[in-house]
């Protein structure tokens, strides 16, 4: 059991509330792909390049608990985002018939708008993420000296 502390403290040294908030994403994200696998099976309205950019996105989160690469949080967020249009470009259909009152495509209005809503929650937590910067940068200290011009 201190050994598992032990790993997740080090994994977790020297990260700022940024690495926070993309874990936090990557875990709605994960609880929102569970729900849409459940639920895309019962409407049939399941689309591969969504279930494999949230999967991506995910495993991205995860590569970097254990690689500090800086670079990991935009990619995070572009596949987060990338997700978040193919599941509005599927429910565009869906929310057209109900706005007409028609009944040509089909499929859950409400199913569409909670997958949306759950990938653009964790977009825009990864978006946070990434302009505020995932790793602790080093302070140095500039001691001035005094020289024959003053303090150089």
């Amino acid at each position: 059991m201190i050994k598992f502390k032990q790993i997740i403290s080090n994994m977790l040294q020297h990260r700022t509330k940024a690495f926070i908030i993309e874990l936090i994403a990557a875990i709605i994200l994960l609880g929102g792909l569970i729900y849409y696998l459940i639920q895309s099976n019962i409407d049939a309205c399941f689309n591969v390049f969504y279930f494999l950019f949230v999967l991506l996105c995910i495993i991205a989160v995860v590569i970097h608990l254990f690689i500090r690469f800086e670079f990991l949080t935009v990619i995070t967020a572009a596949m987060s985002g990338g997700a978040c249009g193919f599941i509005v470009y599927d429910m565009l259909p869906t929310l057209s018939d109900v706005w007409n009152g028609v009944n040509f495509i089909g499929g859950n209005l409400e199913a569409y708008i909670a997958y949306t809503a759950i990938t653009l929650i964790a977009s825009i937590m990864l978006i946070v993420a990434s302009f505020l910067g995932t790793e602790m940068k080093k302070k140095y200290t500039i001691y001035a000296m005094d020289g024959p011009n003053g303090i150089e």
